[in-house]
Protein backbone atom coordinates (compact mmCIF):
# COMPACT_ATOMS: atom_id res chain seq x y z
CA UNK A 1 0.00 0.00 0.00
CA UNK A 2 1.54 2.99 -0.76
CA UNK A 3 1.75 5.66 2.19
CA UNK A 4 2.05 9.50 1.62
CA UNK A 5 3.31 11.57 4.81
CA UNK A 6 1.75 15.05 4.63
CA UNK A 7 3.66 17.00 7.04
CA UNK A 8 2.60 20.67 7.77
CA UNK A 9 5.34 22.30 9.05
CA UNK A 10 5.05 25.97 11.20
CA UNK A 11 8.21 27.46 12.52
CA UNK A 12 6.89 29.01 16.26
CA UNK A 13 7.59 32.36 14.99
CA UNK A 14 5.33 32.46 11.63
CA UNK A 15 2.42 30.97 13.62
CA UNK A 16 2.60 33.56 16.66
CA UNK A 17 2.73 36.56 13.32
CA UNK A 18 -0.03 34.92 11.69
CA UNK A 19 -2.55 34.64 14.50
CA UNK A 20 -1.70 37.78 15.86
CA UNK A 21 -1.80 40.03 12.53
CA UNK A 22 -5.24 37.74 12.18
CA UNK A 23 -6.83 38.97 15.40
CA UNK A 24 -4.74 42.87 14.91
CA UNK A 25 -6.63 43.59 11.51
CA UNK A 26 -10.23 42.95 13.11
CA UNK A 27 -9.38 45.46 16.14
CA UNK A 28 -10.21 48.90 16.22
CA UNK A 29 -8.77 51.15 19.30
CA UNK A 30 -10.51 53.91 20.97
CA UNK A 31 -8.24 55.85 22.78
CA UNK A 32 -7.98 59.27 24.43
CA UNK A 33 -4.70 59.73 26.48
CA UNK A 34 -5.77 63.56 27.72
CA UNK A 35 -8.81 62.37 28.91
CA UNK A 36 -7.16 59.75 31.29
CA UNK A 37 -10.82 59.76 33.75
CA UNK A 38 -12.03 57.40 31.00
CA UNK A 39 -10.52 54.38 31.97
CA UNK A 40 -10.45 52.13 33.76
CA UNK A 41 -13.98 51.14 31.60
CA UNK A 42 -15.32 49.14 34.62
CA UNK A 43 -18.82 48.31 32.42
CA UNK A 44 -19.67 48.25 28.67
CA UNK A 45 -23.20 47.60 27.81
CA UNK A 46 -25.02 47.62 24.39
CA UNK A 47 -28.34 49.42 23.97
CA UNK A 48 -29.31 48.33 20.69
CA UNK A 49 -25.77 49.32 18.38
CA UNK A 50 -25.17 51.91 20.67
CA UNK A 51 -22.29 51.33 22.95
CA UNK A 52 -22.39 52.91 26.72
CA UNK A 53 -18.91 52.88 29.04
CA UNK A 54 -18.55 53.34 32.39
CA UNK A 55 -15.50 54.59 34.33
CA UNK A 56 -13.84 53.45 37.86
CA UNK A 57 -13.94 57.89 38.01
CA UNK A 58 -17.46 57.98 37.59
CA UNK A 59 -17.45 59.06 33.85
CA UNK A 60 -20.50 57.76 32.03
CA UNK A 61 -20.24 57.90 28.24
CA UNK A 62 -21.54 56.46 24.42
CA UNK A 63 -19.38 55.24 21.42
CA UNK A 64 -20.39 57.56 18.70
CA UNK A 65 -18.18 56.47 15.61
CA UNK A 66 -14.70 56.24 16.82
CA UNK A 67 -14.88 58.79 19.78
CA UNK A 68 -15.63 58.30 23.38
CA UNK A 69 -18.52 61.18 23.77
CA UNK A 70 -19.02 62.17 27.54
CA UNK A 71 -22.59 62.18 28.65
CA UNK A 72 -22.64 62.20 32.50
CA UNK A 73 -19.36 62.88 34.70
CA UNK A 74 -20.30 61.67 38.49
CA UNK A 75 -17.78 64.23 39.68
CA UNK A 76 -16.83 64.70 43.44
CA UNK A 77 -13.93 65.61 45.85
CA UNK A 78 -15.06 62.15 47.95
CA UNK A 79 -12.91 59.20 47.13
CA UNK A 80 -14.10 55.95 45.38
CA UNK A 81 -16.82 57.25 42.93
CA UNK A 82 -17.30 55.04 40.01
CA UNK A 83 -20.17 53.52 38.20
CA UNK A 84 -19.02 49.88 38.34
CA UNK A 85 -21.54 48.05 36.43
CA UNK A 86 -24.41 48.57 33.76
CA UNK A 87 -27.23 46.67 32.63
CA UNK A 88 -30.54 47.04 30.45
CA UNK A 89 -34.05 47.24 32.61
CA UNK A 90 -37.49 47.95 31.12
CA UNK A 91 -35.97 49.83 28.30
CA UNK A 92 -33.09 51.83 30.36
CA UNK A 93 -29.89 51.17 31.71
CA UNK A 94 -29.88 50.49 35.09
CA UNK A 95 -26.42 52.16 36.88
CA UNK A 96 -24.61 50.85 39.62
CA UNK A 97 -23.15 54.06 41.19
CA UNK A 98 -20.81 54.22 43.63
CA UNK A 99 -19.74 57.63 45.92
CA UNK A 100 -17.33 57.25 48.56
CA UNK A 101 -17.78 53.29 47.84
CA UNK A 102 -22.03 53.64 48.90
CA UNK A 103 -23.64 52.34 46.27
CA UNK A 104 -26.72 54.23 44.63
CA UNK A 105 -28.80 53.49 41.60
CA UNK A 106 -29.57 55.69 38.92
CA UNK A 107 -31.88 54.74 35.34
CA UNK A 108 -30.88 56.49 31.99
CA UNK A 109 -33.39 56.98 29.76
CA UNK A 110 -31.28 56.25 26.11
CA UNK A 111 -34.00 57.38 23.70
CA UNK A 112 -34.79 61.01 25.99
CA UNK A 113 -31.14 61.23 27.44
CA UNK A 114 -32.32 61.43 31.09
CA UNK A 115 -31.11 60.49 34.41
CA UNK A 116 -32.97 59.46 37.31
CA UNK A 117 -31.59 58.51 40.90
CA UNK A 118 -34.00 55.57 41.81
CA UNK A 119 -31.88 54.52 45.06
CA UNK A 120 -30.20 57.15 46.87
CA UNK A 121 -27.40 55.88 49.50
CA UNK A 122 -29.93 57.24 52.28
CA UNK A 123 -32.51 55.25 51.14
CA UNK A 124 -30.76 51.99 50.63
CA UNK A 125 -29.30 52.74 54.25
CA UNK A 126 -33.18 53.12 55.30
CA UNK A 127 -34.09 49.58 53.56
CA UNK A 128 -31.60 48.05 55.36
CA UNK A 129 -32.05 49.71 58.97
CA UNK A 130 -31.54 47.09 62.05
CA UNK A 131 -28.71 45.29 60.09
CA UNK A 132 -25.79 44.81 61.51
CA UNK A 133 -23.90 44.38 58.39
CA UNK A 134 -23.08 48.48 57.71
CA UNK A 135 -22.99 50.15 54.57
CA UNK A 136 -23.86 49.71 51.09
CA UNK A 137 -20.88 49.47 49.20
CA UNK A 138 -21.99 48.73 45.44
CA UNK A 139 -20.35 46.01 43.27
CA UNK A 140 -22.87 44.41 40.45
CA UNK A 141 -25.88 44.58 38.72
CA UNK A 142 -28.36 42.54 36.41
CA UNK A 143 -31.76 42.04 35.57
CA UNK A 144 -34.02 39.00 34.88
CA UNK A 145 -37.71 38.92 33.99
CA UNK A 146 -39.10 41.82 35.66
CA UNK A 147 -36.99 41.67 38.77
CA UNK A 148 -33.71 44.18 38.87
CA UNK A 149 -30.59 43.06 41.00
CA UNK A 150 -28.14 44.79 42.28
CA UNK A 151 -25.34 43.43 43.84
CA UNK A 152 -24.04 45.38 47.14
CA UNK A 153 -21.64 44.42 50.63
CA UNK A 154 -24.92 44.33 52.67
CA UNK A 155 -27.14 41.32 50.14
CA UNK A 156 -28.80 41.47 47.06
CA UNK A 157 -31.11 44.45 46.12
CA UNK A 158 -34.05 43.05 44.12
CA UNK A 159 -36.54 46.08 42.71
CA UNK A 160 -39.44 45.05 40.32
CA UNK A 161 -40.63 47.61 37.58
CA UNK A 162 -43.26 49.13 40.00
CA UNK A 163 -40.37 50.29 42.09
CA UNK A 164 -40.64 48.04 44.56
CA UNK A 165 -37.69 47.31 46.77
CA UNK A 166 -36.52 44.40 48.94
CA UNK A 167 -32.70 43.66 50.18
CA UNK A 168 -32.13 39.72 50.78
CA UNK A 169 -29.05 39.47 53.25
CA UNK A 170 -28.73 36.19 54.43
CA UNK A 171 -25.70 35.22 52.16
CA UNK A 172 -23.44 34.32 55.44
CA UNK A 173 -21.21 31.41 55.38
CA UNK A 174 -19.18 30.94 58.77
CA UNK A 175 -20.36 34.11 60.65
CA UNK A 176 -18.99 36.33 57.23
CA UNK A 177 -21.37 38.33 55.64
CA UNK A 178 -20.67 37.98 51.48
CA UNK A 179 -20.10 40.13 49.28
CA UNK A 180 -22.20 39.87 45.96
CA UNK A 181 -19.60 40.76 43.57
CA UNK A 182 -21.18 39.36 40.42
CA UNK A 183 -24.70 38.58 38.97
CA UNK A 184 -25.00 36.22 35.68
CA UNK A 185 -28.66 35.51 34.42
CA UNK A 186 -29.62 31.94 33.80
CA UNK A 187 -32.56 30.61 31.05
CA UNK A 188 -34.07 29.51 34.41
CA UNK A 189 -35.74 30.51 37.41
CA UNK A 190 -32.09 30.68 39.22
CA UNK A 191 -29.84 33.98 38.81
CA UNK A 192 -25.93 32.90 39.34
CA UNK A 193 -24.05 34.70 42.21
CA UNK A 194 -20.23 35.27 42.28
CA UNK A 195 -19.80 36.57 46.23
CA UNK A 196 -16.76 36.61 48.66
CA UNK A 197 -17.22 33.01 49.43
CA UNK A 198 -18.04 31.04 46.32
CA UNK A 199 -20.67 31.11 43.92
CA UNK A 200 -24.78 31.18 45.08
CA UNK A 201 -28.05 30.26 43.13
CA UNK A 202 -30.63 33.04 43.95
CA UNK A 203 -34.00 31.34 42.93
CA UNK A 204 -36.39 34.48 41.79
CA UNK A 205 -39.60 32.71 42.58
CA UNK A 206 -38.74 31.69 45.95
CA UNK A 207 -36.01 34.25 47.26
CA UNK A 208 -34.09 31.90 48.30
CA UNK A 209 -30.02 31.53 48.11
CA UNK A 210 -28.63 27.78 47.52
CA UNK A 211 -24.89 27.91 48.19
CA UNK A 212 -22.48 25.75 45.67
CA UNK A 213 -20.44 24.28 47.98
CA UNK A 214 -17.45 23.26 45.90
CA UNK A 215 -16.93 26.98 45.29
CA UNK A 216 -16.80 28.40 49.02
CA UNK A 217 -13.12 28.59 49.18
CA UNK A 218 -13.29 30.74 46.17
CA UNK A 219 -13.97 34.42 45.87
CA UNK A 220 -15.67 35.47 42.61
CA UNK A 221 -15.69 38.13 41.48
CA UNK A 222 -17.38 37.03 37.91
CA UNK A 223 -18.77 34.17 36.33
CA UNK A 224 -20.43 32.88 33.48
CA UNK A 225 -23.02 29.40 33.02
CA UNK A 226 -22.04 26.61 30.87
CA UNK A 227 -25.35 25.14 31.38
CA UNK A 228 -26.13 21.67 32.97
CA UNK A 229 -25.24 22.88 36.22
CA UNK A 230 -21.52 24.07 35.23
CA UNK A 231 -20.23 27.35 35.14
CA UNK A 232 -16.73 29.10 34.45
CA UNK A 233 -15.54 31.99 37.05
CA UNK A 234 -12.21 33.45 38.19
CA UNK A 235 -11.03 34.61 41.46
CA UNK A 236 -9.38 37.95 41.70
CA UNK A 237 -6.25 36.03 43.03
CA UNK A 238 -5.45 35.37 39.45
CA UNK A 239 -7.60 31.98 38.49
CA UNK A 240 -9.63 31.31 36.25
CA UNK A 241 -12.03 28.58 36.95
CA UNK A 242 -14.13 25.72 35.73
CA UNK A 243 -16.79 23.95 37.80
CA UNK A 244 -18.62 20.92 36.63
CA UNK A 245 -19.54 17.58 37.49
CA UNK A 246 -19.41 19.14 41.37
CA UNK A 247 -15.48 19.77 40.74
CA UNK A 248 -13.63 22.93 40.26
CA UNK A 249 -10.86 22.90 38.07
CA UNK A 250 -8.18 25.41 37.52
CA UNK A 251 -7.68 26.20 33.60
CA UNK A 252 -5.28 29.43 34.11
CA UNK A 253 -3.38 31.49 36.55
CA UNK A 254 -2.86 35.09 35.88
CA UNK A 255 -0.32 36.54 38.62
CA UNK A 256 -0.86 40.22 37.81
CA UNK A 257 -4.41 40.56 38.56
CA UNK A 258 -3.91 40.63 42.19
CA UNK A 259 -3.28 44.28 43.10
CA UNK A 260 -6.20 45.54 40.65
CA UNK A 261 -9.02 43.30 42.68
CA UNK A 262 -11.71 42.35 42.00
CA UNK A 263 -12.85 44.74 39.09
CA UNK A 264 -10.30 44.11 35.97
CA UNK A 265 -11.52 40.29 34.51
CA UNK A 266 -14.80 39.33 32.71
CA UNK A 267 -16.45 36.53 30.73
CA UNK A 268 -19.04 36.61 28.28
CA UNK A 269 -20.88 34.66 25.24
CA UNK A 270 -20.31 35.81 22.17
CA UNK A 271 -21.67 34.17 18.70
CA UNK A 272 -21.87 31.04 20.82
CA UNK A 273 -18.34 31.50 21.67
CA UNK A 274 -16.81 32.18 25.33
CA UNK A 275 -14.30 34.85 25.46
CA UNK A 276 -12.46 35.73 28.56
CA UNK A 277 -10.51 39.64 29.34
CA UNK A 278 -7.84 38.17 31.97
CA UNK A 279 -4.76 40.08 32.88
CA UNK A 280 -3.06 41.77 29.36
CA UNK A 281 -5.21 39.43 27.04
CA UNK A 282 -8.45 38.33 25.91
CA UNK A 283 -8.82 34.39 25.56
CA UNK A 284 -11.29 32.39 23.64
CA UNK A 285 -12.31 29.29 25.84
CA UNK A 286 -13.23 25.74 24.47
CA UNK A 287 -13.55 22.84 26.25
CA UNK A 288 -11.63 23.18 29.11
CA UNK A 289 -8.83 25.08 27.07
CA UNK A 290 -8.02 28.90 26.72
CA UNK A 291 -5.94 30.14 23.58
CA UNK A 292 -4.79 33.78 23.62
CA UNK A 293 -6.96 35.89 20.87
CA UNK A 294 -5.90 39.34 21.39
CA UNK A 295 -3.30 41.18 23.51
CA UNK A 296 -3.20 44.63 24.68
CA UNK A 297 -0.84 47.26 27.17
CA UNK A 298 -3.66 47.44 29.96
CA UNK A 299 -5.65 45.31 32.18
CA UNK A 300 -8.93 44.20 30.76
CA UNK A 301 -11.85 45.31 33.20
CA UNK A 302 -15.21 44.63 30.50
CA UNK A 303 -16.65 42.53 27.61
CA UNK A 304 -19.78 43.68 26.03
CA UNK A 305 -20.94 41.83 22.29
CA UNK A 306 -23.87 42.83 19.98
CA UNK A 307 -23.52 39.71 18.24
CA UNK A 308 -21.39 41.55 15.47
CA UNK A 309 -18.85 43.27 17.37
CA UNK A 310 -17.07 42.25 21.01
CA UNK A 311 -16.10 45.84 22.65
CA UNK A 312 -13.48 45.21 25.21
CA UNK A 313 -12.77 48.14 27.96
CA UNK A 314 -9.40 47.79 29.35
CA UNK A 315 -7.55 50.16 32.10
CA UNK A 316 -5.95 52.29 28.93
CA UNK A 317 -8.58 52.14 26.00
CA UNK A 318 -11.64 51.06 24.74
CA UNK A 319 -11.14 48.21 21.81
CA UNK A 320 -13.86 46.68 18.80
CA UNK A 321 -12.74 43.64 17.64
CA UNK A 322 -14.68 42.46 14.83
CA UNK A 323 -14.82 38.93 15.32
CA UNK A 324 -18.50 37.79 14.59
CA UNK A 325 -18.01 37.13 10.97
CA UNK A 326 -15.45 34.31 11.57
CA UNK A 327 -16.55 32.88 14.81
CA UNK A 328 -19.84 32.58 12.73
CA UNK A 329 -18.36 30.84 9.78
CA UNK A 330 -16.68 28.26 11.85
CA UNK A 331 -19.75 27.78 14.47
CA UNK A 332 -21.60 26.77 10.60
CA UNK A 333 -18.68 25.27 9.33
CA UNK A 334 -19.01 22.37 13.34
CA UNK A 335 -22.64 22.46 12.83
CA UNK A 336 -22.58 20.80 9.34
CA UNK A 337 -19.72 18.75 9.80
CA UNK A 338 -19.01 14.95 8.92
CA UNK A 339 -16.98 12.45 10.25
CA UNK A 340 -17.18 9.13 7.86
CA UNK A 341 -13.59 7.37 7.48
CA UNK A 342 -11.72 10.10 9.87
CA UNK A 343 -9.62 9.34 13.05
CA UNK A 344 -7.36 11.89 14.46
CA UNK A 345 -4.97 10.96 17.83
CA UNK A 346 -3.45 11.67 20.02
CA UNK A 347 -5.81 13.97 21.13
CA UNK A 348 -4.56 16.31 23.06
CA UNK A 349 -1.58 15.74 20.85
CA UNK A 350 2.13 17.93 21.44
CA UNK A 351 4.12 17.84 18.29
CA UNK A 352 2.47 15.15 15.56
CA UNK A 353 -1.36 14.92 14.74
CA UNK A 354 -1.42 11.09 13.72
CA UNK A 355 -4.85 10.88 10.45
CA UNK A 356 -6.62 8.06 9.34
CA UNK A 357 -8.83 9.33 6.80
CA UNK A 358 -10.48 6.88 4.26
CA UNK A 359 -9.94 7.98 0.73
CA UNK A 360 -12.00 4.95 -1.05
CA UNK A 361 -14.85 7.33 -3.00
CA UNK A 362 -12.31 10.47 -2.94
CA UNK A 363 -11.86 11.94 -6.53
CA UNK A 364 -9.75 14.42 -7.94
CA UNK A 365 -7.85 16.19 -4.73
CA UNK A 366 -8.86 16.41 -1.39
CA UNK A 367 -7.94 19.77 0.80
CA UNK A 368 -6.75 19.33 4.23
CA UNK A 369 -6.93 22.70 6.66
CA UNK A 370 -6.08 24.23 9.73
CA UNK A 371 -8.13 26.18 11.27
CA UNK A 372 -8.35 28.25 14.73
CA UNK A 373 -11.29 29.06 16.98
CA UNK A 374 -11.54 32.60 14.89
CA UNK A 375 -12.06 30.79 11.98
CA UNK A 376 -8.94 31.57 10.82
CA UNK A 377 -7.28 29.70 7.98
CA UNK A 378 -3.51 28.71 9.13
CA UNK A 379 -2.49 26.25 6.57
CA UNK A 380 -4.17 24.59 3.53
CA UNK A 381 -2.65 21.42 1.78
CA UNK A 382 -3.78 19.48 -1.42
CA UNK A 383 -3.33 16.05 -1.78
CA UNK A 384 -3.56 14.62 -5.32
CA UNK A 385 -5.56 11.43 -4.91
CA UNK A 386 -3.69 8.33 -6.61
CA UNK A 387 -4.53 4.32 -5.83
CA UNK A 388 -4.26 3.89 -2.23
CA UNK A 389 -3.21 7.10 -0.40
CA UNK A 390 -3.19 8.02 2.79
CA UNK A 391 -2.41 10.76 5.21
CA UNK A 392 -0.52 9.15 8.40
CA UNK A 393 0.33 12.49 10.47
CA UNK A 394 0.28 16.26 10.49
CA UNK A 395 2.98 18.07 12.12
CA UNK A 396 1.58 20.68 14.56
CA UNK A 397 4.85 21.36 16.41
CA UNK A 398 4.95 24.72 15.14
CA UNK A 399 1.18 25.95 16.45
CA UNK A 400 0.59 27.76 19.88
CA UNK A 401 -0.75 25.52 22.14
CA UNK A 402 -4.81 26.25 22.14
CA UNK A 403 -7.96 24.44 20.75
CA UNK A 404 -7.74 23.85 16.17
CA UNK A 405 -10.04 22.17 13.95
CA UNK A 406 -8.59 20.08 10.88
CA UNK A 407 -10.97 20.77 8.15
CA UNK A 408 -11.27 18.47 5.03
CA UNK A 409 -12.69 19.40 1.96
CA UNK A 410 -13.39 16.21 0.28
CA UNK A 411 -16.07 17.06 -3.16
CA UNK A 412 -18.80 17.94 -1.67
CA UNK A 413 -18.10 16.63 1.69
CA UNK A 414 -16.80 18.79 4.47
CA UNK A 415 -15.45 16.73 7.36
CA UNK A 416 -14.23 18.70 10.40
CA UNK A 417 -12.62 17.37 13.95
CA UNK A 418 -11.32 19.45 16.83
CA UNK A 419 -7.81 18.97 17.73
CA UNK A 420 -5.86 20.26 21.03
CA UNK A 421 -2.46 21.04 21.08
CA UNK A 422 -0.82 21.19 24.25
CA UNK A 423 2.41 22.57 25.40
CA UNK A 424 5.80 20.30 26.09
Amino acid sequence: MERIKIALIFSFMIGFIVENISCQENCTSVYDEMEIDKFPLTSLEYFGDDLYLSTFYGGFYKLVEENIEPIEYFNSSLPDVGILDICTFNNKLGLNYRLAGHASLYFFDPVNELFEEIISVEELALLNQGSSIGPHYGYSIGSKNNLLLMGTSAGLLVMDTEGNKTIYDDLDTDGVHDIVLDIEIRGDENVLLGTTAGCFKFNTNSMEFIQIPETQSYEVSCLLSLGNEGLLFIDPSGLLLEYKDQQVEVIQEISDLLSYRPYNSDIKWHNDSIFVALGHNLYHYDEDHLQEILSYEGLGYSLASNGRELAIGTSQELLIYNCGSMTTEINELISTKETRGTNIYPNPCYNELGIDYDFTYSQGQVEFSIINVMGKTLKDIEVQITPNVEITSIDVSGLSPGLYHLVIHDGDSIICQRFVKQSE
